[in-house]
């Protein structure tokens, strides 16, 4: 899935407004995640899954972070998030699907922080990179 030149710059425009709020960002994306889709707290039963959580504060900014990684990297993706392939793939053994669940989760989480500047515009092209993490992040299940 390739990005044109104005998804590229709307999404490096928009990660750096995200970026200064990652941490509130990522802990409310996990929060609707686990409300949304109970099923993904199975990978996290040593978590206290509790709203403002600490672990769901710590592990909500690494979230944010891996895919600010990949906004920095957006001309390779894949060598960006290479070893977090890896380790969700080979160790963790997380389901697929599940990632594409938590990039829903990030844009409405986007959407009622950002409203202003999620414009359609914007929407559909973090929607399309967002799917470009996620297929990177699932292409060592292959």
């Amino acid at each position: 899935m390739s990005l044109t030149k104005t998804e590229r710059t709307l999404i490096v425009s928009m990660w750096a407004k995200i970026s200064t709020q990652a941490d509130t960002i990522g802990t409310e994306t996990l929060e609707r995640l686990f409300l949304s889709y109970p099923q993904t707290k199975t990978y996290f039963p040593h978590f206290d899954l509790h709203p403002g959580s600490a672990q769901l504060h710590a592990h909500g900014s690494k979230v944010v972070a891996a895919v600010g990684e990949a906004a920095k990297n957006i001309d390779n993706i894949g060598a960006a998030l290479s070893k977090l392939s890896e380790l969700h793939a080979y160790v963790l053994r997380v389901d697929p699907v599940n990632f594409k669940l938590l990039s829903h989760c990030l844009l409405v989480t986007l959407a009622a922080h950002l409203p202003a500047e999620f414009t359609p515009a914007v929407h559909a092209s973090l929607d399309k990179f967002l799917a470009s993490v996620s297929t990177v992040l699932t292409s060592k299940y292959r």
